[in-house]
């Protein structure tokens, strides 16, 4: 089950993580030859909306489809096939 719900998850929060240091230092793709004035708006774009998906997105949801997705036939859970 944690590789099919929290481990998706953690890779966004490990991806987005690195992405948001780049912003902050002005270091994304197009920030990089940019004076940090003319950077502003471009981390202002990026910022806003970068940590909404970890307030927004329904964890309980996802976790309550996976356990659904792990149930045999008689509603007792059953061994993940795909974690290692």
């Amino acid at each position: 089950m944690y590789q099919n719900v929290r481990l998706p998850r953690a890779q966004k929060v490990q991806r987005t993580s690195r992405e948001a240091v780049e912003v902050y230092q002005a270091q994304a793709d197009i920030m990089k030859d940019l004076p940090f004035n003319e950077c502003v708006p471009e981390i202002h774009r990026r910022v806003v909306d970068r940590m909404r998906w970890v307030w927004t997105d329904d964890i309980d949801a996802e976790y309550n489809e996976a356990v659904k997705g792990c149930r045999g036939t008689h509603g007792a859970l059953v061994a993940d096939t795909q974690a290692v």
